[in-house]
């Protein structure tokens, strides 16, 4: 073999360590990639599920509002405030509900919805009681002052659970992410070590031959003839095996 091939080889060896770091990478960035999306997922949930909890009390303020509302720019105002609330509380459940959350916490979810309907419609009703009858309002009041304890619970568990799902994901996202460092670290080393390795051995097959070579016809250009190269260099299939079978 040449040098020029061994060259050649080496070169397109050269690849091979490069092509094992980069598809080891990319194998260790797709196993961080889901527990990314996954934690992204929990803390929109978490965000949603924060707008939610204070829409819950918003609506419990807006409804005792009520009973103190006397003009009617009170009553628009506590339409207005209503609506959003009572909008924005059900748009925030919808959105979780479209995520990919974990099952138990989509079961959760989907047992309040009914409740916060119905903590909505209710807190609508009261509001017209409380412009147009005041004793249906205060009688229809506990009601509601029930709906919003049982909903308190229910959604205290519901971020007990988000909570700790959250908490799950960060663990096994930090997780992933230090074994995929060390997987690229381990496949970076063994990259060099080939690299190096292969370096080492064109540099002493070449090398070092070649520098036997150059004392040999040094001692020749000095018109000693009586040394001889190692029988080993007659053998090489290469230009330095051509040169001492030339000095022969």
């Amino acid at each position: 073999m040449t040098i020029r091939q061994k060259l050649l080889i080496f070169g397109a060896a050269s690849f091979l360590p490069l092509l094992l770091t980069t598809s080891m990478s990319f194998f260790a960035l797709s196993e961080v990639d889901p527990e990314k999306s996954a934690m992204m997922a929990t803390a929109s949930a978490l965000a949603n599920q924060i707008r939610a909890d204070m829409m819950h009390d918003a609506l419990r303020a807006d409804v005792h509002a009520a009973s103190l509302a006397t003009s009617s720019s009170d009553w628009s105002a506590l339409d207005s405030d209503l609506e959003t609330h009572v909008a924005t509380i059900e748009k925030m459940f919808d959105k979780n509900l479209q995520l990919p959350l974990a099952d138990d916490i989509h079961a959760s979810m989907l047992a309040l919805k009914p409740q916060l309907v119905q903590y909505g419609n209710l807190a609508k009703e009261l509001a017209t009681l409380a412009k147009s009858n005041r004793q249906a309002y205060l009688k229809k009041l506990p009601e509601f002052q029930t709906l919003f304890a049982q909903l308190e619970d229910g959604m205290g568990k519901l971020d007990d659970a988000m909570d700790a799902a959250a908490l799950n994901t960060q663990k096994a996202t930090v997780s992933n992410i230090s074994s995929s460092k060390l997987t690229m670290i381990i496949t970076a080393s063994l990259a060099s070590f080939i690299l190096i390795g292969g370096g080492i051995w064109i540099s002493s097959s070449i090398s070092k031959p070649l520098a036997t070579t150059v004392s040999h016809l040094k001692t020749i250009a000095q018109g000693n003839f009586s040394q001889d190269l190692p029988p080993a260099f007659l053998l090489r299939s290469d230009e330095i095996g051509d040169q001492a079978r030339a000095m022969q």
